[in-house]
């Protein structure tokens, strides 16, 4: 049993760096498929996901699996069907069975496909006994994925004409699509350090999709994961459990599993389970909505780190150069401090004048109000356009970011637009800490 880390700060950052450095590994691995015996040399531990029973069932014990979602009992999921007298409802879906009749299984587009059903059954179609859809009865909340949910460092989307993207697999372009998370309807930002999101991975035919965990998918989740690390308002919290369903072509899709243990990362994988025929798909739907619509559990704030996981995290970087604040008149200005000048050599035509720095002061803290994205999308202070690729109209309680960007995900339930408007709140980091979550990390910690 490894030691215990009682520094929950501690245990936060060396869970980052620990993570930043698998990232970095496995972003300069030429291998696009990963197969357990290549991921056991990285720390990772692979277990199998038994998506027909919850994570504390016999199956996933014996994986030694720690539970921190609780899906959904599939009878009760079962008695909800869907309520087609509700007008978009039996439009959107009527829509969807008539595509899936014309398809061919060898169509290149069937992950995007699959993903706007999956979709469409989590956050649109209303069904009777619940409140409209399964996501309005959760507890999960559409979100942005611009900078706070996956970080631009982190982002593995590319796209097949990115021919130099270095994420781009030999199984085709692999794009994140949708992201939820656990908000606070005060403060719309996340309560919980618990993720879910949603993956297509376009495997071109002849080769079917593969039962091996393919890359993009590891450095998705953790992405996802040092992203959520670096948030202010999860400052408390040094496991972030993620939730990850992976669509693929041919119909086939997966569920992945990923959380930080004491002895390192542990991805749990499901098989791929089969939606080309209307028997499986009856079927699969429901078990993939059940888990989509977990319950958060566990506890998230109680990692320790043995002695031989806290002797390969790596150490900090080195730190750049200092900065110079500079007063000139009443705006502050920095500059970082130059590398000393060889003897001799001729002075900088931009320097500034040694009096001028003489007499700088630190800048005062700002006090001006951040700006932040939509009211009515995660709470994450992007002032960009959502890169959600639901496409699907907002709900009334601000559950769906209304965010547009998915091409195909948008076909017959109206495009949304990026969330450009904006709204002004208190500083996160100040006393009413009622505001959005702040770019960067807990600025009262060291960079790891």
């Amino acid at each position: 049993m490894p030691s215990s880390n009682s520094d929950p700060k501690d245990a936060r950052r060396s869970s980052r760096q620990y993570l930043r450095a698998l990232f970095r590994e496995l972003e300069e691995r030429g291998a696009d498929r990963l197969d357990p015996t290549a991921l056991k040399s990285t720390g990772i531990t692979i277990k199998a996901l038994d998506l027909s029973q919850p994570l504390s069932g016999a199956a996933n014990q014996d994986q030694d699996l720690v539970p921190f979602f609780q899906p959904w009992k599939l009878d009760s999921l079962a008695s909800y069907p869907l309520d087609l007298t509700e007008e978009s409802t039996k439009e959107v879906y009527g829509s969807e069975q008539r595509a899936f009749t014309r398809r061919s299984i060898e169509d290149p587009t069937l992950a995007s496909s699959l993903f706007t059903d999956i979709l469409a059954g989590f956050i649109q179609y209303e069904r009777i006994g619940l409140d409209r859809c399964i996501m309005r009865s959760s507890e999960w909340f559409e979100c942005n994925i611009d900078d706070h949910f996956l970080r631009d460092e982190y982002r593995v989307t590319c796209s097949a004409t990115d021919r130099d993207n270095p994420y781009k697999a030999i199984s085709g372009p692999s794009n994140v699509r949708a992201a939820w998370h656990i908000r606070d309807d005060k403060t719309r930002t996340s309560r919980e350090p618990h993720a879910l999101f949603t993956m297509t991975h376009t495997v071109p035919p002849p080769p079917p999709p593969t039962e091996q965990i393919l890359r993009t998918e590891i450095l998705a989740i953790l992405g996802v994961m040092l992203s959520r690390l670096r948030s202010w308002t999860l400052r408390d919290f040094s496991i972030i459990p993620v939730l990850l369903i992976s669509c693929f072509n041919r119909y086939k899709a997966r569920v992945l599993y990923g959380y930080m243990s004491d002895n390192g990362l542990v991805i749990a994988c499901s098989c791929l389970h089969d939606f080309s025929t209307q028997q499986a798909r009856d079927k699969n739907f429901n078990v993939f909505f059940s888990w989509m619509a977990s319950e958060p559990i566990g506890n998230t704030k109680s990692l320790s780190f043995g002695p031989m996981i806290k002797e390969n995290v790596p150490q900090t970087r080195p730190q750049r150069q200092p900065v110079v604040p500079v007063q000139r008149g009443i705006t502050n200005t920095e500059f970082f401090q130059p590398p000393p000048k060889p003897e001799g050599a001729a002075p900088d035509l931009f320097q500034a004048p040694l009096e001028v720095e003489a007499k700088s002061e630190a800048p005062a803290p700002a006090t001006v109000p951040k700006r932040t994205g939509s009211p009515h999308d995660s709470g994450y202070g992007s002032v960009k356009g959502s890169s959600s690729s639901s496409g699907t109209r907002g709900h009334k309680g601000d559950r769906s970011s209304g965010s547009g960007s998915g091409g195909e995900a948008q076909r017959g339930r109206g495009s949304g637009s990026g969330s450009g408007s904006g709204s002004w709140v208190a500083d996160a980091e100040g006393p009413g800490g009622l505001g959005l979550e702040t770019v960067g990390e807990d600025p009262r910690e060291p960079a790891a």
